[in-house]
């Protein structure tokens, strides 16, 4: 059952899909109505999952369910793969690349593949307090409080150059 976000508690489990690109104005709307019956039938055992999806960035999809309500199960988990995977396929985007960061340079949004994080670093575009997007965020919670973040305070450390961290 679809319940507002806010209404969810902050121990809501999340799961984050990030576009190729920003979404259309378009493709917020096919999102949106795709996600609102998806999360409207979504069970897990037969029950009700009560759940819920917001579109941050406009890059971002967040799935969300209360597991206080019911536990998502690894068939209702598979199910809401094939309904992002579904939605992928009508935006032309792929919702599940994982060789691409975003970060927050200034008041824009902007993306790079990993295999570039380095070269950006030495040109003095990316570094430690650039302010990146974190996808591995698992709960309502952690969304709030670990949302945006300094690229050194996250996995990507590893393209930092080391000499940065001996001051």
């Amino acid at each position: 059952m679809f319940v507002p976000f806010e209404s969810l508690p902050e121990s809501a489990r999340l799961w984050v899909f990030q576009g190729e690109r920003k979404f259309t104005s378009e493709e917020i709307t096919i999102i949106s109505a795709q996600l609102q019956l998806f999360t409207q039938g979504w069970m897990a055992h037969g029950m009700p999952l009560q759940a819920s999806f917001e579109v941050r960035e406009g890059m971002f999809i967040i799935l969300a369910v209360n597991e206080n309500f019911h536990q998502a199960s690894g068939c209702s988990i598979d199910d809401s793969t094939h309904a992002i995977k579904a939605i992928g396929n009508l935006i032309h985007q792929d919702l599940f690349r994982r060789d691409q960061v975003v970060f927050r340079l200034g008041d824009k949004i902007e993306a790079a593949r990993l295999s570039q994080l380095k070269s950006l670093h030495s040109a003095g575009v990316w570094n430690e307090n650039t302010l990146t997007f974190n996808t591995l965020v698992a709960d309502k919670k952690q969304l709030q409080d670990y949302w945006l973040v300094p690229a050194k305070n996250t996995w990507l450390k590893r393209y930092l150059v080391k000499e940065e961290f001996t001051h």
